[in-house]
């Protein structure tokens, strides 16, 4: 009988086969990843401010409510207007945003209600995106008094100003 080290018969290296539950757990997690990303890419509708219902809205007729009874009947308005407190607005819109994209605007309304020197409703009017109107942007600035500092000026521009003040305050 050899001994040495050929006569030892070593078997032949099998090829390794992988279970199935890691083939099947590979699956799941590609196919969670999958509709995770579709799910991302999904719109989203977002609602905005207080727009009275329009059957409530129906029930204001000028000269008919007062301010209280209007506010009882549609709620607490968005705003009362800058430039004339005898109007209130009730402001509206729906958007929808897609991942990272600039929110759409899908619908927007304004409900301006009017109010006469009898505190009773004088007109009701509704607006709608469609009444909007584009306004241009003027790109000028005003020139404010003092001087222009550097980033540097701005980063070490303080050091030495505060003064150690060993008394306490009262």
């Amino acid at each position: 009988m050899d001994t040495g080290p050929r006569a030892v018969k070593r078997p032949a290296p099998q090829k390794r086969m992988k279970p199935r539950i890691f083939t099947r757990f590979r699956f799941a997690i590609i196919a969670s990843a999958l509709a995770l990303g579709a799910g991302a890419c999904a719109p989203e509708i977002h609602f905005r401010g207080n727009t009275p219902e329009a059957d409530r809205l129906d029930l204001i007729k000028p000269g008919a409510q007062t301010r209280e009874q209007v506010v009882r009947l549609l709620g607490s308005p968005t705003m009362v207007a800058t430039f004339d407190k005898d109007t209130i607005l009730y402001l509206g819109q729906k958007t929808r945003t897609v991942t990272f994209r600039e929110p759409e605007v899908l619908e927007r309304t304004i409900v301006a209600i009017g109010f006469g020197t009898d505190g009773r409703v004088a007109s009701v009017e509704k607006y709608s995106l469609a009444d909007g109107k584009a306004v241009q942007l003027v790109s000028r600035t005003t020139p404010t008094p003092g001087r222009q500092f550097s980033i540097m000026q701005q980063l070490i521009g303080n050091f030495g100003r505060f003064e150690d003040n060993k008394e306490p305050s009262l």
